[in-house]
């Protein structure tokens, strides 16, 4: 049964290699709004991340006050399993496992420097076991620009580039994993992205292939394909889900321009691998009781063997992993592979080995004990030297030598490249494997796994004239083109309105205004001269893409110098910030921002859910006074939140209602909260398992100055990050966020 199903599905795609791929017509499908990309290709394993700003500003998300501009090193290191912010050797702030940098405005006019390599876009900080690991966010059309001459030379004719960009573009589309914190790496392990590198004139072929593609994916049964795509095939594209095995005509060139049969890959490893000669050596200071000399002979030997041949140093590190099962805890110098054998029977039907087809290998090695450093050594008698035999009846004396163990290795073709190196043993394509006296050689052709499109064969094929749809359809024979549309820019704020300056308090709200570039949720914090949260004027309300306004009543401030921060997100978690400064003041004149026209906002109606009638009082709290009451059903205007409570308005009556009787809908609030006060101020319990430490400064570098015990109800002031400013009798500070209830 098996063999007829196999047959009747080469059958089936040898059919559809003669079918063009065409265009489909699709109900309107869209791009992500952004792609995460985590950053390790260039990076590798880091506690600290250099950052700099090579362009523009970015700031932190939830502080938009904290800006990194050009001219400044800063760096993102893993403290006590906290991540901190530092500007040189001055601590800027603490953020917990994971922080956000966002730019002023998503372009190119802002760019950001992750340890000597450009991005645009976000760039977000998150802590991975022992390392610090960066994620850029960023659009895909932008992210495609640092993937297509990183995987396939901008040089290259365009046909061939437009063939790699919607390929590449597709695999992305597959790859997003929304429930994950990211979703493609940087590496060969996804696709090879290089960041913002295609601002030079050297990238426009590239830059073109990728404009001129805008948008087309190729699908499979309604969903992005599994476009995958390596160096060269050896000319034979392997068996994939769209693709039946097949010769490629146009893949028979290996880099160097000639017929793979005339010059295919080859690795040769030698049978002795460290000159005996210089193991005669490390026993002569063995001898000697030479230990230092011993094991600086140890240190270097590996690096003078193989200075000059860099395949057999990849196999030989490869070959010691493999032998790291069987020897435990040694430190290992393989002095020979005594033989070789692999199995070159069994193909697929795209020629290449099976994944399992066997390799073994016996090698012969030095080992010593990696923590102790104590050798494996073995008692001797030495062989007579013909050419200074010992005087008659005298019995030569056994010598203590470093001991030679032997191991047979068995694994499996996908096990030795892996182990080898994958740019070693370019592909599962092995033509031949030889072995002499002197060592054995394996030979093949093609480089990379053969599946779906060579890029090599693209090369070539728009070479000799054919289109990226030609292309496409050989490789890719079963899936069809749909076009994506290209989503708006990510979220951004503009059009901050000028806040009045100074601003009077007395004579009514304070009203900011701006535009934002999608439907967000919106968060407009107050903070004082010293940079300190005092007050929120909205938190996360929802509003519509366009002009909007946020009021807040500032006549229970004293009077100086503040700032305000406008901060939103989208639906995709993407988020943009803005903020200003403004004087406030108290006196009998109107305030400018009375003064001039502003935008009518358009309130929110809430509808009253209770089971009798529902108390509206003076303020935001049961606290306040009762100023009225509403029945079950009634429609109010609602003005704004404070905390769980909404500002309402219903007739000549105007105050605030617990928000858990109240269904609020409508667009674009116009909130205006109550401003911070002694009745209405939040009350914190201290959560911890002995004493909570309350310092100067929100963060554990700023001084203690009070502790506080399990269960201690405090009052809560204000936030700073994932601290909180609480006070309690005569102590005033910061917490962590972590320890209180609030």
């Amino acid at each position: 049964m098996r063999r007829i199903t196999a047959v009747l599905l080469s059958i089936l795609l040898a059919f559809t290699l003669l079918l063009p791929l065409a265009d489909q017509a699709e109900a309107a499908k869209s791009e992500p709004a952004v792609i995460r990309v985590q950053l390790r290709n260039y990076i590798s394993n880091r506690s600290q991340i250099s950052v700099k700003i090579d362009k523009g500003s970015y700031s932190v998300a939830g502080n938009p006050l904290l800006i990194l501009r050009p001219g400044h090193n800063y760096e993102v290191k893993m403290v006590s399993g906290q991540l901190s912010l530092y500007d040189g050797s001055t601590l800027m702030g603490c953020y917990g496992t994971a922080f956000e940098l966002i730019p002023a405005r998503y372009g190119t006019d802002n760019v950001i420097n992750i340890n000597g390599k450009a991005y645009i876009g976000a760039m977000t900080f998150s802590i991975d076991g022992a390392y610090v690991r960066p994620i850029n966010k960023l659009m895909l059309e932008d992210y495609l620009k640092g993937v297509v001459p990183y995987e396939m030379p901008a040089s290259w004719g365009k046909e061939a580039l437009k063939a790699q960009a919607i390929a590449a573009r597709t695999y992305a589309m597959r790859c997003l994993k929304p429930s994950n914190s990211y979703d493609v790496l940087d590496t060969t392990a996804n696709q090879v992205y290089g960041g913002y590198i295609w601002n030079s004139s050297s990238y426009s072929n590239s830059n073109a292939a990728v404009e001129e593609t805008r948008g087309i994916v190729l699908e499979y049964d309604g969903s992005p394909a599994l476009t995958e795509y390596s160096s060269s095939n050896g000319g034979w594209v392997e068996q994939s889900a769209y693709s039946a095995a097949r010769q490629d005509p146009y893949d028979l060139w290996n880099p160097q321009g000639k017929l793979w049969t005339e010059c295919p890959w080859a690795v040769t490893y030698s049978k002795a691998q460290i000159d005996p000669a210089q193991i005669n050596v490390a026993n002569v200071y063995l001898a000697q009781n030479n230990t230092a000399a011993l094991d600086a002979w140890w240190n270097s030997i590996e690096n003078t063997t193989y200075a000059s041949r860099a395949d057999e140093k990849a196999m030989i590190a490869g070959l010691k992993s493999l032998l790291a099962s069987k020897c435990p805890g040694k430190d290992i110098r393989i002095t020979e592979i005594t033989d070789m054998t692999m199995d070159l029977s069994k193909r697929t039907a795209g020629q290449r080995l099976e994944a399992n087809s066997s390799v073994t290998m016996t090698v012969k090695f030095l080992a010593r004990d990696a923590k102790t450093k104590a050798y494996d050594l073995e008692t001797v008698v030495p062989p007579q030297d013909p050419n200074n035999p010992l005087p008659e009846g005298q019995i030569p004396q056994p010598v203590t030598v470093l001991k030679v163990s032997k191991e047979t290795l068995s694994f499996t073709v996908t096990q030795m490249r892996t182990a080898f190196g994958a740019n070693r043993i370019k592909s599962y394509l092995i033509s031949s494997f030889t072995k002499d006296g002197n060592g054995y050689i394996i030979a093949g052709k093609g480089y990379g796994h053969g599946r779906g499109m060579s890029q090599y064969g693209a090369m070539h094929r728009a070479k000799a004239g054919e289109k990226y749809t030609d292309i496409l359809n050989f490789y890719y024979p079963v899936v069809g083109r749909v076009t994506y549309s290209i989503p708006v820019q990510p979220i951004s704020i503009s059009g901050v309105s000028d806040i009045p300056d100074p601003y009077n308090a007395n004579a009514g709200d304070l009203i900011i205004s701006y535009s934002i570039s999608r439907d967000a949720n919106v968060t407009v914090k107050i903070w004082d001269s010293a940079k300190r949260q005092v007050a929120v004027a909205a938190n996360g309300v929802s509003q519509k893409a366009g002009t909007n306004n946020v009021r807040w009543d500032g006549a229970s401030m004293n009077e100086g110098n503040y700032y305000y921060t406008v901060e939103v997100a989208d639906s995709a978690g993407n988020k943009a910030n803005a903020c200003g400064s403004f004087q406030l003041v108290k006196n009998g004149t109107p305030g400018r921002g009375e003064d001039r026209p502003t935008p009518t906002p358009t309130t929110q109606t809430g509808t009253v859910k209770v089971g009798s009638t529902l108390n509206v009082r003076s303020g935001a709290g049961t606290q306040y006074k009762v100023v009225g009451s509403l029945k079950n059903g009634t429609k109010v205007e609602v003005l704004g939140e404070s905390g769980s409570w909404y500002k309402i308005k219903y007739g000549s009556i105007t105050g605030y209602v617990s928000g858990q009787y109240l269904v609020v809908s409508g667009t674009n609030p116009a909130p205006t909260p109550t401003p911070p006060s002694t009745p209405s101020s939040q009350t914190g319990t201290v959560k911890v398992g002995s004493m909570l430490n309350v310092r100067s400064g929100a963060g554990t570098q700023y001084k203690v100055v009070g502790s506080l015990k399990n269960g201690t109800k405090v009052e809560v002031l204000g936030e700073s990050g994932s601290w909180y400013k609480i006070k309690y009798g005569s102590i005033t500070g910061y917490v962590s966020g972590q320890y209180l209830v609030v």
